[in-house]
């Protein structure tokens, strides 16, 4: 999506480049909008703070595409902070606690409405701020990402798989909502700035806002997520820190 990006904004005839630019666009929001249907399955067995915490896998992933992709410079200190990630994630996947569903059938919209508006105050800082509106639409986007994976859980926990089901469901429309709103924050930081700088801090918060969430919604986190929590997203500061 950031390779393609020049096509929102373009100005003059939209010619070949244009064309270009939008197909590659386009196939990048196919890839990102395809994970819908693997942290659906995922949700059904996990706690939503874990399925995201592997979300992280991702900045390894972006590292090497910003690189070959988009000519993006890369550092010593990138190989550190992407081991932290590596290595957070996996003693994480072998640290799973049983997911209480409980908490999810019984879980009611009210709970919701604190963890609803800290994404929408990130959209309205990036709107108003000149400088540090990529860093807020940023964080919005991944605020807004993780709080799709906690909806998800939510809709299949009351649910299952009854697609039919869901439609009468008021979380698929929170859960649209939210990721045009992801949607949209990551658009906006990805023309204001480079992608080192995007994706570290929209992964990060992707990965944070669900573990902060859990909590406030009833949930519990295993003792030793919290570390491990903490040394992804030191992993991805290291990262992000030179951009």
């Amino acid at each position: 999506m950031k390779k393609g990006i020049n096509w929102i904004g373009w100005k003059g005839a939209k010619s070949r480049h244009y064309r270009q630019n939008l197909t590659i666009w386009i196939l990048g929001f196919l890839i990102l909008n395809s994970s819908g249907l693997f942290t659906a399955l995922a949700v059904k067995r996990l706690p939503p703070q874990e399925v995201s915490a592997f979300a992280g896998f991702g900045i390894l992933v972006m590292i090497l595409l910003s690189r070959l992709l988009l000519n993006e410079r890369l550092y010593i200190s990138d190989i550190p902070g992407a081991a932290m990630i590596i290595a957070a994630i996996s003693l994480l996947g072998m640290n799973t606690m049983p997911d209480n569903a409980s908490i999810w059938n019984k879980l009611g919209l009210a709970p919701l409405i604190p963890i609803l508006l800290l994404p929408l105050l990130f959209l309205l800082a990036g709107i108003i701020l000149k400088k540090g509106s990529c860093t807020a639409y940023s964080i919005g986007s991944g605020s807004a990402s993780g709080l799709l994976v906690i909806l998800l859980k939510i809709l299949v926990a009351h649910h299952g798989f009854d697609l039919q089901a869901f439609f009468s469901s008021p979380y698929l429309y929170l859960y649209i909502m939210y990721a045009l709103l992801s949607l949209f924050c990551l658009q906006m930081a990805l023309k204001k700035g480079p992608m080192m700088q995007v994706g570290p801090l929209q992964y990060s918060s992707l990965i944070l806002y669900p573990a902060l969430c859990v909590p406030l919604l009833g949930g519990s986190i295993f003792f030793m997520h919290a570390p491990l929590f903490l040394i992804s997203a030191a992993g991805i500061w290291i990262i992000m820190r030179k951009r």
